[in-house]
């Protein structure tokens, strides 16, 4: 017997598939998109046969921090791609543009391509229909890169309490920490 879907990080999930060896999870539902590859852990889920599962692939409007993006730079939970939400993010853009595709397009299309689920949200029929063109090309691996290099571990939602997802613009936080 498996549990069919577990939200959580790599400790959680180590503790969780020592626990209970024979009932291990087959699905891994956390936030995933270029501000927040999560490189380490998806790597940990693809090792022991967990599909991850990618929630706000397309970024949010808002964060519990108050701001719907990294900031423009190169410190902690920074990007020098960044100040601005996904959707119209420079190099998100600049990648559809040249690819004849939308932004969310080449969102969605970034989570397939790294082998995740993803589950973009929309209750608007010509959105949901552009979300399901993403199966028919590519994004070249040089977009590929500049889209991961877009990763700063910035999340848009955090958690619900200290320490379960704790990063420095969780509001809980009294300073940065990696």
């Amino acid at each position: 017997m498996y549990s069919a879907l577990y939200m959580g990080k790599q400790a959680q999930l180590e503790e969780l598939l020592k626990a209970f060896p024979e009932r291990p999870p087959v699905v891994n539902q956390v936030e995933l998109h270029p501000y927040l590859a999560q490189p380490d852990l998806a790597s940990f889920c693809a090792s022991k046969g967990i599909q991850m599962m990618a929630y706000s692939p397309l970024g949010s409007g808002d964060s519990y921090s108050g701001t719907s993006f990294p900031a423009k730079g190169t410190g902690p939970f920074e990007c020098p791609s960044g100040g601005a939400p996904l959707l119209s993010n420079e190099v998100v853009r600049a990648v559809a543009e040249r690819l004849g595709k939308s932004p969310a397009q080449v969102l969605i299309r970034w989570s397939l391509q790294r082998g995740f689920v993803c589950i973009p949200k929309s209750a608007k029929p010509e959105r949901i229909a552009e979300n399901f063109a993403v199966c028919d090309w590519a994004i070249p691996g040089e977009e590929m890169g500049r889209l991961d290099a877009l990763d700063c571990g910035f999340r848009y939602g955090i958690g619900y309490a200290p320490g379960h997802y704790d990063c420095p613009n969780a509001p809980w936080q009294s300073s940065p920490s990696a």
